[in-house]
């Protein structure tokens, strides 16, 4: 019996020792490690490649209200495209550089802000045009009109502020057309034309054919209708080789031309 206890006694030992080990790890297990805190808010990483990543709605409203300024300040509008001085400038060069005028000066003709162009050779050619006016039309400049002055008769004057440009000129007679400027080009308001018959009468006096906005008229009708919308024009400044120089029409012993009155030398070589 004592050797059987014996041999009983280790086996009993390994139990208990098994239910020791067993028995510390027990109160881990009923008491949990605490959950990880709250994380603490931080700003969002800046991505250096791209610092506006995550802001489009942001920008969009931005560039909105970047859109809406420039269309309530058309100065601004304008400087985006090329100004009127720098069109007038390209066109100041390229005349020069053809040798077709030197001289140039800005002048109010229509109702707008754009003043209008002219130039002029001072040489006062006749083999080509030397008179000439521009205006800015659709973002461009735009010849009005141009003229050989001298020759035939031929001349250009316009009147300031109130639209209104005059061609004058013809082989055989004269021919005076006034014209204002309308979408970028010459729309005419009135014309009278005196036209050489190349007859004579009966005291070998030239016999001339008048006519008054493609109408014929008499002598009389002829003078008193150019005599009535000149004088609604005036004063008029016709471009000359030596200036911008003033004009009247004259009306003396049934016959009517335009008389310089005044010389305006040019001052300046513009732009």
């Amino acid at each position: 019996m004592l050797r059987k206890c014996k041999k009983t006694l280790p086996v009993i030992g390994m139990i208990l020792l098994l239910s020791g080990l067993f028995g510390c790890g027990a109160p881990e297990a009923q008491n949990p490690a605490p959950a990880d805190p709250a994380p603490v808010e931080t700003e969002e990483a800046v991505n250096e490649d791209d610092p506006d990543e995550g802001m489009g709605d942001l920008i969009e409203d931005e560039e909105i209200a970047d859109d809406a300024d420039v269309a309530d300040n058309p100065q601004e509008t304008e400087e985006a495209g090329d100004s009127y001085e720098a069109l007038y400038k390209k066109q100041t060069e390229e005349l020069q550089s053809q040798k077709m005028a030197d001289r140039f000066a800005l002048v109010k003709i229509d109702e707008d802000d754009i003043p209008e162009l002219v130039a002029a050779d001072s040489a006062g050619s006749f083999d080509h045009e030397n008179a000439f006016i521009y205006t800015i039309h659709d973002g461009k400049c735009a010849l009005l009109c141009s003229a050989i002055t001298g020759v035939d008769g031929a001349s250009i004057a316009f009147c300031e502020g109130k639209n209104i440009i005059l061609q004058s000129g013809g082989i055989a007679g004269a021919t005076d057309a006034f014209s204002k400027i309308e979408d970028g080009k010459l729309t005419e308001v009135f014309r009278a034309e005196m036209i050489d018959t190349l007859k004579t009468d009966a005291e070998d006096e030239e016999i001339y054919k008048y006519s008054v906005n493609g109408k014929d008229a008499d002598k009389k009708a002829y003078i008193d209708e150019l005599t009535k919308f000149t004088a609604s024009c005036e004063p008029l400044t016709r471009i000359d080789y030596d200036g911008l120089n003033t004009v009247t029409l004259k009306n003396e012993q049934d016959s009517v031309w335009f008389e310089q009155t005044e010389n305006h030398p040019f001052e300046k070589v513009y732009f």
